[in-house]
């Protein structure tokens, strides 16, 4: 998708990645506070999920809002929006870190409980949930990073 002659191509296509990238964190919020005492196998997974749906959120805010402010505003953003955002980008680093730990080491045991073990098991779908989208995290982080740092050199250059 490029650019428009009025621009509707790329503002359609910033529409919905904007809509995309606070419904998959509204869910993990909403899953995760729902199910926040039905995980006793390792009860930091429904935290893991609520913490993580509201620093991704803050993070698509943070970053549409450095896209439409750093345009009109660009020097006097530039330096304090970059030092945020490393700190946002090392904060989610190191919570999903934690997060996989706490997710991937259930996984050989969460499903072997039998019907009466279940209470001190996990949520089925909670699990399932958290657990894709790790794994979608730990595919997707590096290209995130790339993007980032090539958005970073290209802002200290123009400054």
């Amino acid at each position: 998708m490029g650019y428009d002659d009025d621009g509707s191509t790329y503002c359609c296509t910033s529409f919905f990645a904007l809509i995309f990238s606070v419904a998959i964190p509204t869910s993990m919020i909403i899953v995760g506070s729902y199910h926040i005492d039905d995980c006793p196998m390792e009860p930091m997974i429904p935290i893991f999920m609520v913490v993580s749906g509201v620093a991704w959120i803050f993070h698509t805010i943070f970053t549409f809002c450095f896209n439409i402010w750093g345009r009109w505003e660009r020097q006097k953003l530039t330096k304090c929006s970059m030092a945020l955002a490393i700190l946002l980008y090392v904060f989610l680093f190191a919570w999903n870190l934690a997060g996989a730990y706490w997710v991937f080491k259930e996984w050989d045991s969460w499903d072997d409980l039998d019907e009466e073990k279940q209470a001190i098991g996990c949520h089925r779908d909670t699990y399932l949930f958290i657990f894709s989208l790790s794994i979608i995290y730990w595919i997707l982080f590096p290209f995130s990073c790339l993007g980032f740092f090539k958005k970073a050199k290209d802002v200290y250059e123009e400054v």
